[in-house]
């Protein structure tokens, strides 16, 4: 049985999937995947461990500073659930240098009562005005580059070309950052990379995955953006997923070798922005049943109960999975996806559909309402053709009233946030009263 460890210094932030529903094709990603050489692993079982082997050349020069025996942590909890901490060599340690000069940041910001410039492009064709790594830079950029895009706009001209980029237009350099941010050395530099790592698991493959992404980068400086540059990206994946759960994660760098974390939120976006288009699907769907009592990003809950944002991640996962599951691993799926529709109505609403906001999770509340409203859909809620999981399921007698009622809250929303305006357009669609 796979429990994964939760290191329980982790910070995270929450909201962090994007909005826009969007998958290729596996037709579409085969022509860029081919035969892509991965790395020869022989997994032993050890007292809760998994030790893997690598061949003396790695299958790629940046794994091969981590040595020929990697050991893989299957994490686990403790009788009462809570997290069994075995990583006391690894606590963060911020450096003050760093620490104090963020908050001399912070500190100028707050006195800056007029921010407008800070979701603008910047000169050197980012955006991401209170931030300079390149990785959250990038991240913030295919955020802008994907509200910018539209129907009426597909390919729309940017003020700056994006030459920021220039730092990843060889694959080298690309899987430099990857691997530096894959690992981390957290007594040697204070510094967790689990979020920079969560966040490249978004930003790369929306970048070389989405069409309209990439002619948008082409239109304005980027021409790195081939083939071979993407069959780079996936050797990377094909590396750097655990042989045994099939997940994806942080590794962390010890005194007796090289530890993989296993992140339900990395995994879910690389499978979403690969379109299900990955290896090791029946140890990817075993897994998936295996943590769905750990905390986010680990597992399923967060504080110990569902949360519509990872229901809504979790049940886009079975719909992907849904066509390599046994009817067993269905009924399974079924059983659970129940379990958060009842939980959603009981607990994201009030008895007249007002929306019950957690602070403590969202970013917004427009953020909020999103993943209320998009959980819903995705569960085919007020649609019967998109109930894949059970399409004997009954449409509840609030239903159309609470679509109605959640139209009237959202749209008073929608021009003060993007996320808001998503759960509108949802809503639209599916109200059937005008």
């Amino acid at each position: 049985m796979i429990r994964p460890k939760v290191a329980t210094y982790q910070i995270v932030s929450r909201s962090r999937s994007r909005m826009r529903r969007w998958s290729p094709s596996c037709d579409d990603v085969a022509s860029v995947a081919k035969a892509v050489p991965g790395t020869a692993h022989c997994l032993d079982q050890l007292y809760g461990k998994l030790v893997v082997d690598l061949p003396a050349q790695a299958a790629h020069q940046y794994l091969e500073h981590v040595g020929e025996g990697i050991v893989v942590l299957v994490p686990h909890m403790g009788c009462n659930r809570g997290a069994v901490d075995d990583l006391s060599e690894g606590r963060v340690r911020l450096r003050a240098g760093t620490l104090y000069a963020a908050l001399d940041r912070l500190e100028h910001s707050l006195d800056q009562l007029d921010q407008g410039d800070a979701g603008k492009q910047k000169p050197n064709g980012a955006w991401g005005g209170c931030v300079d790594d390149f990785v959250f830079e990038l991240d913030q950029t295919v955020d802008a580059l994907d509200q910018l895009s539209s129907e009426s706009n597909p390919r729309p001209k940017l003020t700056y070309p994006l030459n920021f980029l220039s730092q990843i237009e060889r694959p080298d350099q690309l899987l430099g950052i990857l691997y530096a941010h894959q690992i981390s050395n957290i007594a040697t530099t204070g510094v967790f990379n689990r979020e920079s790592l969560a966040s490249l698991s978004e930003s790369v493959p929306q970048l070389l995955f989405k069409s309209y992404l990439g002619r948008i980068a082409s239109d304005n400086g980027v021409n790195f953006l081939t083939d071979g540059y993407r069959q780079s990206y996936l050797r990377f994946l094909n590396d750097t997923q655990d042989p045994s759960s099939g997940f994806w994660g942080p590794w962390l760098s010890l005194h007796d070798g090289i530890h993989r974390l296993l992140d339900l939120s990395i995994t879910y976006h690389i499978v979403a922005y690969r379109g299900g288009c990955v290896a090791k699907w029946p140890q990817i769907i075993e897994t998936l049943f295996e943590i769905k009592d750990l905390p986010y990003p680990y597992g399923w809950l967060w504080r110990g109960q569902f949360n519509d944002h990872n229901n809504y991640d979790i049940v886009r996962f079975f719909r992907m999975a849904w066509p390599r599951m046994s009817e067993a691993q269905r009924q399974r799926a079924r059983a659970e996806i129940q379990k958060m529709v009842d939980w959603s109505l009981s607990h994201s609403f009030t008895s007249d559909g007002t929306l019950i906001f957690d602070k403590d999770f969202y970013d917004s509340l427009g953020a909020a309402y999103y993943f209320a409203i998009a959980f819903l859909d995705e569960v085919g809620f007020w649609r019967k053709e998109k109930r894949f999981w059970n399409p004997d399921f009954a449409m509840p007698q609030r239903a159309t009233a609470l679509c109605t009622t959640l139209r009237a809250q959202v749209a008073a929303l929608a021009s003060a946030t993007w996320a808001a305006e998503s759960a509108l357009t949802k809503l639209q669609a599916n109200c059937t009263t005008p």
